[in-house]
């Protein structure tokens, strides 16, 4: 069972006892990701976290690299949405190190200027990788349809323009407003101690100031009617993904949410899976899928469609929608969902790295921290009328978004479609 303690600073110490474990994991997860973020400073979450790997006054670029590799270990840092983290895998015994090593990256980078200018490079060559992506830079427009002029709908790592102009100061400066001691969580995973973990965490981070963060902007409403974006590619195939308006992660529908997304298109069982490709042969990709972030939330069906047949396809697809709010799924529907969720869960928790990331991120996030054991049972309460009834909170009345990635010079024909 996991254990939390609350430092002097403020900060949480998280552990989750893995007796059988040979390996630990070690993170900080932060309240620091993309929607804090102003529009001209668009990228700075993911900028500072490349830029804490850049040298510290004690350990050069390369030393923090070669830390953790020299150990055999493994160390990493994402960015998303609502959180920042920086963690590492490494067997028991080096553990203080990796504290070291993270609260040195967290509390005392230099971010010279050379470094900088370098990772400003890189991060701009990540940004063209997305765009040369499609399958990629179709969920970058449909976030963006999503939530329109909203930190929420930006990408994450920034535009062209916002981290061309990024200088160090700005960077400082939201490092300064949200990398705080009270709203970040170290959590560890593995065969380790509370206690012993505690005093370890207070040694090291224990300098590290608490203070009082903004809260980030409120999500855009759901635009009001449907709206096409669409990028003119001659790709062989086209990109397509549907956005409607989600639930968040409080709100106690998420669970039966996730179920509506199985049954719609988790896996070759779902219903979108075995219509859209086995069935009509649409597709070779096709899924649905439910985020839910704290205050608001998406859920949207992709799919990867020949460019001729993409209202055949799209039209497939809000059928299925419809069919799904009109009548019950069956019984062993909504059982398989059940099954295969709680199989997705439980088999992507094997790590301590993942057990890590599942309290981290739940904490610094401002949820009630649910175990694994409460997440199932939440899921298998979820019913056949529940199904129904978040299908009809969702669909019924909505405006669906699309977003395409193809050789579309004319999206009116889609238009006609968007209806629920």
């Amino acid at each position: 069972m996991y254990r939390i303690t609350t430092l002097d600073n403020r900060l949480r110490v998280v552990t989750v006892p893995l007796a059988n474990a040979r390996s630990v994991s070690a993170g900080v997860y932060l309240a620091a990701g993309s929607r804090y973020e102003a529009e001209r400073e668009s990228g700075a979450a993911h900028f500072i976290e490349h830029m804490l790997f850049k040298g510290t006054r004690r350990r050069t670029a390369k030393q923090i690299a070669n830390a953790i590799e020299s150990i055999g270990g493994y160390s990493n840092a994402g960015t998303g949405r609502e959180t920042t983290t920086y963690y590492a895998m490494v067997t028991p015994e080096h553990l203080d190190l990796v504290l070291d090593l993270l609260s040195d990256m967290l509390l005392d980078s230099t971010f010279q200027r050379k470094e900088l200018e370098r990772e400003r490079g890189v991060i701009i060559e990540e940004i063209n990788r997305t765009l040369d992506t499609p399958d990629d830079l179709v969920f970058e427009l449909a976030t963006a349809l999503e939530w329109p002029d909203n930190p929420v709908g930006r990408s994450i790592a920034g535009t062209h323009e916002t981290v061309s102009a990024m200088g160090r100061a700005a960077l400082l400066k939201f490092l300064q407003r949200h990398y705080l001691a009270n709203t970040a969580a170290v959590v560890v995973a593995g065969p380790v101690e509370h206690e012993e973990v505690v005093s370890r965490v207070a040694r090291h981070f224990g300098a590290w100031q608490p203070g009082e963060p903004p809260s980030p902007e409120e999500p855009a409403p759901h635009p009001p009617e449907s709206r096409i974006a669409a990028e003119v590619r001659g790709t062989e195939q086209a990109q397509m993904c549907l956005s409607l308006r989600g639930v968040a992660r409080r709100d106690p529908d998420r669970f039966a949410v996730d179920i509506l997304s199985a049954i719609l298109g988790d896996g070759m069982g779902s219903r979108l899976f075995q219509e859209i490709r086995e069935r009509r042969g649409l597709a070779y990709s096709v899924d649905a899928s439910a985020s839910h972030l704290q205050d608001t939330g998406a859920f949207t069906v992709y799919a990867g469609v020949p460019p001729e047949k993409a209202d055949e396809a799209l039209a497939a697809i809000m059928e299925q929608l419809d069919r799904i709010r009109r009548r019950l799924v069956t019984q062993a529907e909504l059982e398989r969902a059940k099954e295969y969720t709680k199989g997705h869960l439980l088999l992507g928790l094997e790590t301590p790295a993942a057990n890590a990331s599942w309290y981290g991120s739940q904490v610094v996030q401002g949820a009630d921290i649910l175990t694994p054991e409460q997440w199932i049972a939440a899921l298998d309460a979820v019913t056949a009328d529940d199904v129904r009834r978040v299908a009809r909170k969702l669909f019924d009345g909505a405006a669906p978004q699309l977003a395409l990635v193809g050789p579309f010079e004319d999206t009116a024909r889609f238009e006609p479609l968007l209806k629920l």
